[in-house]
């Protein structure tokens, strides 16, 4: 498969409307003509991962974080991350990124955390990312309905959550006059048909709206087809930064505080000074991957009592203190950790649907920014 296809497939798989809009998300650099038959996952693209990408003879490596981010003005050899593009290009690597996508998707990194922590009525603490959906309605002999809805199912359209091949149909009457070299597939050309027919409705994101249109327009037995594409204001809820839920019981904050370092390892665990004691009540959890500065002040007002983050500003942790959240602050690497293992399974199983012979692999190569410092 040549990078094109894989690119536009990993747009499918992770969809770039889900990330903020100063994201820097999807193809940073490739030949799209280039065939692919490695990948390397990794979170960040440093120099011993580009080198890594070379001795196992990658073709391509996906990264949670940008590597272009800003805007670069020159390109040399001597600093970061300059020097690491070049690299890429000169191995001949591709680079794809997928960042708060993966972030704020549905199933994506802060649902792996709220899954992982038993949290119940999950939502988005910040729900404001919003995918452009659209509703296709197309005008189908009864003869064809099930052709042309499978058609567009096949195609993405009628995803809704954890359900595919949704649709609606409403049973009509059909107009049509068919005019002198007309080759209609129902009625005579020169008289008014009537015609018994479907209404066809489906949901469809914008990423998959132009694939559906041609295979409703290839299963649709029509000289002209009749349909209308409608731009819909809908949002979900679970999609978004950060995620907020209930713990299955209200556990006392040593018991929760027990439980975030079963997951993230004591030693990597910050708890913000306030007057909470550790026999306290914890029921609403807000967790953010990342940083999650931004976040503090709608946690609050969502009613969380805890919010765990991977990253938080001195200022805005103090302002937590002072308005009674509390904050476990854990470190960016480890909060982020596992996109690479989660990137990993969602691409190896749709390429094995698609039948696609590619394989991927997992960095070994990076361990995060911090080391301890110990002068002994």
């Amino acid at each position: 498969m040549d990078l094109k296809q894989v690119s536009s497939l990993l747009d499918e798989i992770f969809p770039p409307d889900y990330a903020v809009e100063w994201d820097k998300v999807g193809l940073q650099i490739g030949d799209l003509t280039s065939e692919v038959h490695r990948i390397l996952v990794a979170l960040d693209v440093t120099s011993p991962v580009v080198q890594e990408a070379y001795e196992k003879d990658v073709d391509l490596v996906i990264a949670h974080h940008p590597l272009i981010f800003s805007p670069l003005s020159r390109i040399l050899s001597a600093s970061y991350p300059e020097k690491v593009v070049m690299r890429v290009i000169k191995e001949g690597l591709a680079l794809y990124v997928l960042h708060t996508n993966l972030d704020a998707m549905p199933g994506g990194l802060n649902d792996f955390w709220a899954e992982r922590m038993g949290l119940k009525r999950v939502e988005a603490i910040d729900p404001e990312i919003r995918q452009r959906f659209y509703k296709i309605a197309v005008f189908v002999p009864e003869t064809h309905v099930e052709k042309v809805r499978s058609a567009m199912g096949q195609a993405g359209a009628g995803k809704i959550g954890n359900y595919e091949q949704c649709s609606f149909r409403t049973r009509g009457i059909g107009t049509f006059l068919p005019l002198e070299g007309a080759t209609p597939y129902l009625g005579q050309v020169g008289k008014v048909n009537e015609e018994e027919e479907f209404r066809l409705e489906v949901l469809v994101d914008e990423m998959h709206l132009q694939e559906a249109l041609s295979r409703m327009l290839e299963a649709h037995p029509y000289e002209e087809v009749a349909y209308d594409v409608y731009p819909l204001a809908n949002k979900s809820l679970k999609a978004g930064i950060g995620r907020i839920g209930e713990l299955e019981s209200p556990r006392s904050l040593k018991d929760f505080l027990q439980l975030a370092a079963q997951l993230f390892g004591q030693k990597n665990l910050r708890l913000n000074c306030t007057d909470v004691g550790m026999d306290s009540t914890i029921r609403r959890v807000a967790i953010v991957t990342g940083g999650g500065s931004s976040l503090v002040q709608v946690a609050l007002d969502k009613g969380a009592d805890v919010l765990i983050t991977g990253e938080i500003k001195h200022h805005d942790a103090l302002w937590a203190s002072e308005n009674g959240l509390l904050i476990v602050e854990v470190d960016h690497h480890i909060t982020e950790g596992p996109a690479v293992w989660l990137i990993k399974e969602k691409v190896e199983r749709v390429f094995a649907e698609r039948g696609w012979p590619i394989e991927v692999v997992a960095t070994d190569a990076e361990s995060g920014p911090w080391r301890v410092a110990d002068a002994q």
